[in-house]
């Protein structure tokens, strides 16, 4: 017996190892990524929210360049 457990015991250890990655795996496949995934789901929701702001302040700068060149464009007409 004591020569049998000698011989698996190499096959054995990586085998359990094995086991324990795929349990792992199984339980974050059924869990919500939200609970699997904490950290990467802040950084996907960081990176949307950075993107709307960026968005928007894209749009309100071209907001002001636009009023800006209205006013000036006024101003030289009533200096004309």
């Amino acid at each position: 017996m004591l020569c049998v457990t000698i011989v698996l015991l190499p096959l054995g250890i990586p085998v359990v190892a094995f086991a324990g990655r795929l349990i792992t795996r199984a339980v974050q496949l059924m869990l919500p990524r939200s609970v699997a995934h904490p950290v990467k789901e802040v950084r996907k929701t960081t990176k949307k929210e950075g993107r709307k702001v960026s968005s928007a302040v894209s749009d309100a700068a071209g907001d002001v360049a636009k009023k800006g060149r209205k006013v000036w464009r006024q101003e030289r007409k009533r200096l004309a």
